[in-house]
């Protein structure tokens, strides 16, 4: 016997809290805020999908709502809020299987009056993306982005590299966060933030450090044997200090890159460049995504350009590059094999530096 139940709703809005003086129904919550003191969601859509077949149970969530956000606090005070929100979950049975819905109703299941609901996750999901994030506490600290964050299980499909070639890894269940087109400032910013600018392009009117651009993936996984693995990119299209006169003193980094791929077992890491028939993993960032594709164990900073001033004293402009690696198996002049081979890199180009 096989039953099946579904739940949806379409253009929900919800408040919780105080609001002074009522709600008028003909505004958003956005277009009343001056009077709400709580947290509140608009533009909510949602289906729920609860599936008995075979003696097992399934249930697939899709929920997207287009804005969040506390109310009750200046703005310019404390902001905490989201834009284009999306959840998504998809169960397990007792066996470790999932309804391929986008393979079971060619392209997924349409749910609600209008359809426009689809479930139609095709493997084991559970997540949380946001198309914009942005944490704002009065003029010192600003964070706005896409951000993604999802549980993970990987199971068999992934392998790790060790001193004998490839091997598989069993089991591999996690997390990952993703995120991009971040903009972080820390430091005092007197007229805010403005949204629409790069901090490069106000940056006269900031004091502190600030990075535009930022693209990352996190990942954190454990293996049947108690492995765990982590790996990390980040980048950043600049990083720059403001508020010091330029001419006096100047330090800005542009193009950067960090990478980190290691394990709590010596000589075995991910390697991701052969994940998916090689085309490596993509982790979900929000609006995107980012991918992955390192090999090997690696640490390592990456500076496209440095540019470092110091009155009419020091001048130092150039890419430069930092790199702790294992290079495994090397050969020596003699032709013998040097196992487990580890250092570390220091390069630069197209440097310049003047003293004086």
């Amino acid at each position: 016997a096989s039953s099946v139940m579904a739940i949806t709703g379409q253009n929900i809005k919800a408040f919780v809290g105080y609001a002074d003086g009522g709600f008028d129904d003909s505004k958003s919550l956005a277009q009343q805020a001056d009077h709400l003191y709580g947290f509140g969601v608009e533009g909510v859509n949602f289906g729920v999908l609860m599936v008995t077949a075979g003696g097992q149970s399934y249930t697939a969530v899709n929920v997207a709502m287009e804005s969040a956000r506390l109310y009750g606090v200046d703005q310019s005070t404390f902001e905490l809020s989201g834009q284009g929100i999306h959840f998504v979950y998809n169960s397990k049975n007792s066996s470790g299987s999932v309804i391929d819905f986008a393979a079971s109703f060619g392209g997924g299941l349409h749910l609600g009056s209008t359809g426009n609901i689809v479930i139609d996750m095709s493997t084991y999901r559970f997540g949380v993306y946001f198309d914009r994030a942005t944490l704002s506490i009065s003029k010192f600290l600003y964070i706005s982005g896409s951000f993604g964050f999802e549980e993970v299980d990987y199971g068999d499909a992934l392998q790790a590299r060790t001193s004998n070639g490839l091997s598989t890894v069993s089991g591999a269940k996690g997390f990952v966060i993703g995120g991009s087109n971040i903009t972080v400032f820390v430091g005092y910013a007197p007229n805010g933030i403005d949204r629409t600018k790069t901090l490069q392009q106000q940056g006269a009117d900031l004091y502190g450090f600030g990075a535009d651009g930022i693209d990352f993936a996190f990942v954190s996984l454990k293996d049947n044997a108690g492995t765990s693995y982590t790996t990390i990119k980040a980048q950043s299209d600049h990083m720059q200090i403001y508020g010091i006169d330029p001419s006096v003193f100047d330090l800005q980094f542009s193009n950067v890159r960090f990478e980190y791929n290691h394990s709590s077992t010596d000589g075995k890491t991910l390697d991701f460049s052969v994940y998916n028939s090689g085309k490596g993993l993509d982790v979900p960032a929000g609006s995107g995504s980012i991918h992955l594709d390192m090999r090997g164990d690696r640490l390592g900073v990456y500076f496209g350009e440095v540019l470092l001033k110091i009155s009419k004293f020091v001048y130092v402009r150039g890419a430069i590059a930092f790199e702790k690696g294992d290079y495994g198996t090397l050969k020596d002049s003699k032709g013998n094999s040097v196992t487990n081979a580890k250092g570390f890199s220091v390069g630069g180009a197209n440097i310049d530096v003047f003293l004086g």
